[in-house]
């Protein structure tokens, strides 16, 4: 053997496999999920059998199940055997605490069929919907969209109101908020500050909803609103003093050239007057 033929890397399959059989972990994951598996095994199932009688399974496919997260390192064993979830799914994927976020990690389930339909989509020559599914949102829908937005948000709200000094603002206006989880958690760590959501009719419905689950409801309004081009100027005005349409900026995406509004200003003044950027949202019209 020559000594090019060693140093050359074997071509083979191994990462094309992986791919086109990468769907199988997904269906693993949701299984585990729906079946509460790290629940079990946070609250003390830490045998192959105990997994089985907690979840209701049979201890074939108790056995099946483990198998595959220990090998995709979802749960471990320690050297007595016993099993335990890995650090983030202890975390991140026990249902009974408050930063589950298993509805934000199975939000996209639905949309499964339609992946695996993709050659079609590319091949539909149909011009998209200008706000595909933003476009007739409903109160429901808005309302499980955002259960599982509000499963991760609250995280990265926590983080935003650590590393964004609002100690001498007033008011934060959030564009695109959502389920408010941001201004939520800035009006918890901000006693002086008041936030101001601004979102579609059917979204701001459940904003309300998690600004009252959360105690916040005397910090925050909800304001409507379609995030289209000068309308959404306009609709600035009525939230207030100090916002105004010189604060929206409007550009163009690199790819594809679409339209933007951004928000360049956080809402409220310090002592002197000025105002500074505390967060930016943009989306497309």
């Amino acid at each position: 053997m020559s000594e090019q033929q060693i140093d050359t890397p074997r071509i083979d399959t191994i990462r094309l496999q992986s791919i086109a059989r990468g769907f199988t972990e997904t269906a693993v994951f949701y299984a585990a999920i729906d079946l509460d598996i790290f629940t079990h095994v946070s609250q003390g199932a830490a045998t192959i059998e105990a997994v089985a009688s907690a979840a209701n399974i049979t201890a074939l496919n108790a056995e099946r199940i483990v198998v595959v997260l220990l090998a995709l390192g979802l749960i471990e064993k320690d050297d007595a055997g016993h099993l335990h979830n890995a650090p983030d799914c202890e975390k991140f994927m026990v249902s009974t605490s408050d930063r589950f976020a298993g509805p934000w990690m199975t939000f996209t389930r639905r949309e499964v069929p339609q992946w695996f339909d993709l050659t079609a989509t590319l091949r539909d020559l149909t011009p998209p919907a200008e706000l595909g599914m933003y476009d007739d949102m409903t109160v429901e829908r808005a309302r499980k969209y955002h259960a599982a937005t509000y499963s991760i948000g609250m995280g990265a709200g926590r983080r935003f109101a650590r590393h964004v000094d609002m100690s001498s603002r007033t008011r934060l206006l959030d564009l695109g908020g959502g389920s408010g989880a941001y201004s939520i958690q800035a009006v918890k760590a901000y006693p002086g500050l008041q936030a101001i959501v601004l979102d579609l009719p059917a979204v701001t419905v459940v904003t309300q909803e998690y600004i009252e689950q959360n105690h916040v409801a005397d910090r925050g309004n909800n304001i409507w609103g379609r995030l289209r081009e000068q309308r959404t100027a306009s609709w600035l005005r009525h939230c207030g003093d100090g916002v105004q349409p010189a604060d929206l900026q409007r550009s163009k995406h690199s790819e594809g050239g679409a339209e933007d509004l951004r928000c360049t200003r956080t809402w409220g003044r310090d002592a002197s007057g000025r105002r500074d950027v505390a967060r930016r949202r943009r989306w497309s019209t």
